[in-house]
């Protein structure tokens, strides 16, 4: 495996799953194969999950505020 070229697939995959969707996925429709593709799938991947990750962190953030607001309430 060429690393180099797989760190680069993954960080451009990453980039453009964030700023150009649609043209990875017109990227990764293709029927290539190689070392920076895998990169690419990869590097969508990793945003795919840190973008769960970060929505996840927001609305245990909501449901702690919340909870915060309601024994606030309680204590009145």
């Amino acid at each position: 495996m060429n690393m180099e070229k797989y760190i680069k697939g993954f960080n451009d995959g990453y980039l453009l799953k964030e700023h150009k969707p649609e043209l990875l996925e017109n990227i990764l429709n293709t029927t290539s194969s190689n070392d920076y593709i895998q990169g690419l799938k990869d590097g969508e991947r990793e945003f795919k999950k840190q973008k769960v990750k970060s929505r996840t962190q927001e609305l245990d953030d909501l449901k702690s505020l919340k909870s915060k607001k309601r024994d606030l309430d309680l204590e009145r």
